[in-house]
């Protein structure tokens, strides 16, 4: 075996040993020296960003979930309401719920006919 085929194995053991990470940007390497972290930074700031942008799309869209929810049970208690008045005003505008607030009142129902005036001029 040649020195050449050598070093092409070790090289394929090592890229299979990286894994992912050499996938992604092939120039990260995770020893720490400051010349490799320098060379990362970019790969760095770019997941940083990452995770940023991840920390604030999931803080939005919980405000959103519990503004629905709260606009839901709003809606819902407006809902009862709207069918209690409803049905107050149904009784009330019946005419046994008339007679009952012109007794409150002090009114009382006629027993008698209306009189009906006609005026001569139009005969």
């Amino acid at each position: 075996m040649s020195k050449n085929e050598y070093i092409n194995k070790s090289e394929a053991t090592e890229t299979k040993k990286k894994g992912l990470l050499s996938r992604i940007s092939p120039k990260f390497n995770l020893s720490l020296k400051h010349e490799n972290i320098v060379a990362n930074l970019p790969f760095i700031g770019f997941c940083f960003v990452l995770v940023l942008i991840y920390i604030t799309n999931s803080r939005l869209s919980e405000s959103k979930v519990r503004a629905i929810n709260k606009t839901s049970k709003e809606l819902k208690e407006l809902k009862w309401e709207y069918k209690s008045l409803k049905a107050e005003l149904m009784y009330s505008t019946r005419e046994s719920g008339i007679v009952q607030m012109m007794k409150d009142i002090g009114l009382q129902e006629l027993t008698e006919p209306p009189i009906i005036i006609e005026d001569i001029k139009t005969k």
